[in-house]
């Protein structure tokens, strides 16, 4: 029985090969099948309607292919093609053009961004404006944000939709958010009018980020360690904010910049000014160290700035970045050695964190944080964290 031909299919054949449905050479200016025929090859048409997709790098290509379609849309070719034109194209050459699997888990992820994801990050009508129409704008210029944003949406849906669906949503959470991360980098020792506004909102989504993608864990959870670790990393990107603050104030972003409380001096709820002073005495009295101690009152000050903060800005999510940002390095160091005055404060840092129990990013995590300090630290600290107890066990 004879052997049949193999029939190497070709999708960049002339129209006249593909209107007689035979393999072209693709041979130019003209391919050898249209010379035999003594026909008219579209590949020496110089009015050819077919678009050429440059197959280099996005970064590279991107202008090469805009300038082609922008050059073909002037054409009459495209805009009235031929009788044979039309009749030449076949309906598979469309697969060139399909969208791959990763395309559409990016078009999906943008479009729950859009619809719903955006309004989690945003804490005012006028921020959501923000969220929702100016920061993708941003994304589709700088290529870190638009990383951020598909991060985001991914991790939302983590832990919004099913468990079954989880695993997915977080694993192309974090290769979002390590990418956008990776390319962030760079840009904060060249900080511009040009680029801080992407930057700012990239450095928004990051504590969310951090935040949220903690409760997808499976593994067991270790709360000191992973606020330790949100802080550290919060502080990294504070810079943005303190090197573009006056162009920040004059972009579409003023309103989403933390001020320092109004009134410092301002009086908190009986209960909050309570157990302050609880604290300042126990620093006081039991850390001998005078650099130690100027440390823990600065923190303690800190902490009391960010309640004044709260009261005057209730429900805004932002708020609980002031601290990590504010805090000394010396403090950080003692917080990673789980020193008893250091975790005793964030603690009381964790009441803010309950308090913002209802917003799906910082769910579940005040509680934590408070559990995982009463269980670390001695007994002769249990009078400076029983407000702290009582606050979170309220649901």
């Amino acid at each position: 029985m004879p052997t049949r031909r193999v029939h190497t299919k070709t999708r960049k054949g002339c129209l006249q090969c593909k209107r007689r449905k035979t393999k072209c050479g693709e041979e130019r200016p003209r391919c050898i099948k249209c010379i035999k025929h003594g026909a008219t090859c579209s590949f020496n048409d110089e009015k050819s309607s077919l678009v050429v997709i440059d197959s280099t790098p996005y970064q590279s290509g991107r202008r090469h292919h805009i300038d082609t379609v922008e050059q073909s849309l002037k054409s009459d070719s495209l805009s009235n093609p031929t009788e044979n034109e039309l009749s030449g194209l076949e309906s598979n050459d469309c697969s060139e053009y399909a969208l791959t699997d990763l395309e559409c888990d990016n078009l999906r992820l943008m479009n729950h961004y859009a619809l719903i994801a955006c309004e989690t990050i945003s804490d005012s009508p006028a921020s959501l404006e923000v969220w929702r129409d100016h920061v993708p704008n941003l994304a589709f210029r700088h290529a870190y944000l638009l990383h951020g944003l598909l991060a985001v949406s991914a991790l939302h849906l983590a832990l919004t939709q099913p468990s079954s669906s989880k695993p997915l949503h977080a694993i192309l959470a974090v290769r979002h958010h390590s990418v956008g991360l990776s390319l962030f980098r760079p840009h904060l020792t060249a900080i511009t009018p040009a680029n801080v506004g992407a930057l700012f909102a990239f450095s928004c989504l990051t504590p969310l980020y951090l935040f949220g993608i903690h409760r997808t864990s499976t593994l067991p959870r270790d709360p000191l360690s992973e606020i330790h670790e949100v802080f550290t990393l919060i502080r990294g990107i504070a810079v943005v904010v303190t090197t573009g603050t006056q162009w920040l104030a004059q972009s579409p972003f003023g309103d989403s910049l933390l001020p320092q409380p109004s009134d410092s001096e301002a009086g908190l709820s009986v209960q909050v000014e309570a157990t302050l002073s609880i604290l300042a005495t126990k620093i006081l009295s039991s850390i001998g160290d005078a650099s130690l101690r100027r440390t823990y009152v600065a923190a303690l000050a800190t902490l009391r700035d960010c309640f004044l903060l709260t009261a005057q800005r209730p429900g805004v999510k932002m708020t609980v970045v002031l601290f990590p940002i504010m805090v000394s390095p010396d403090f950080m160091k003692n917080l990673g050695e789980r020193e008893p005055m250091a975790l005793t404060i964030v603690a009381h840092y964790a009441v803010l964190l309950h308090w913002l129990r209802g917003h799906v990013w910082l769910e579940g995590w005040g509680k934590l944080v408070a559990d995982a300090v009463t269980e670390t630290i001695g007994r002769e600290w249990c009078s400076c964290i029983a407000w702290v107890a009582q606050e979170v066990s309220v649901d």
